[in-house]
């Protein structure tokens, strides 16, 4: 849609709250009021078409910040640009993420980082979509959920909020949430992660498996485990 697309463009994100069409600027600078009210007096007008469009995002699993390259420098692939030095998972099985090129992507795959490989950008998707979305991906993967792909095998056994819980308990757990928190969960920004957190938490998800999910989307033990317990502080004391 060309408002939502438009606006995009100059910086604003564009996100459905329940029933409303919120925009909220996030670029840099000061807006551009002169090309922005023309174009949210068009969302208003075609709030139907809008609510559509950002629902049929929302189904998709990507990111806002996907959604927002993508109209900022009108290809496909560039959906794919805010995960530029981070984990996704291609036809190859999961790797980093070093160059988007057209059409193309160039990934370091993981079982050997000095190996790269070019893979159509319509067959890499980040690391937390399930498996089942990316026709191609090795049968090998693990069924389930790809956010698990790239679990550090270094970190701890099973235990308390700072271990990883079983994988299946993991999986099952992360596939319960609502699409929408497990997007905020896999954003990569802490300040949506905070916030898909305090939902995760009120939805059932254990301590520990909410802190390894926030592990394997970017964070770090000790800020994932900040994050749990914020968001359990901030349960309890709404009741």
């Amino acid at each position: 849609m060309r408002a939502i697309d438009g606006l995009r463009c100059l910086g604003y994100r564009v996100e459905l709250e329940g029933e409303n069409i919120v925009c909220r600027f996030i670029g840099i600078g000061e807006p551009d009021f002169v090309l922005a009210i023309p174009l949210l007096q068009e969302l208003q007008a075609s709030k139907a078409e809008a609510v559509a469009q950002l629902r049929r995002e929302a189904a998709e699993g990507w990111p806002l910040e996907s959604f927002e390259a993508e109209a900022r420098f009108g290809h496909r692939a560039a959906r794919l640009y805010p995960f530029l030095g981070r984990r996704v998972l291609t036809s190859h099985g999961p790797g980093i993420l070093r160059q988007v090129i057209e059409a193309r992507c160039v990934v370091s795959v993981s079982d050997d980082p000095q190996r790269v490989v070019d893979v159509p950008a319509d067959l890499v998707r980040p690391m937390y979509m399930a498996s089942e979305d990316l026709e191609g991906v090795r049968d090998s993967l693990p069924v389930g959920d790809a956010l698990l792909v790239g679990k550090r095998a270094s970190e701890p056994p099973h235990g308390d909020v700072d271990t990883d819980p079983p994988e299946e308990e993991v999986v099952e757990a992360y596939k319960a949430l609502p699409k929408e928190v497990r997007r905020l969960l896999a954003s990569g920004d802490r300040r949506r992660q905070a916030a898909g957190a305090v939902r995760a938490i009120k939805a059932g998800m254990s301590q520990a498996a909410l802190a390894a999910v926030l592990r394997v989307a970017g964070r770090t033990p000790e800020d994932a485990k900040a994050l749990v317990e914020w968001a359990v502080r901030k349960g309890e004391s709404h009741g």
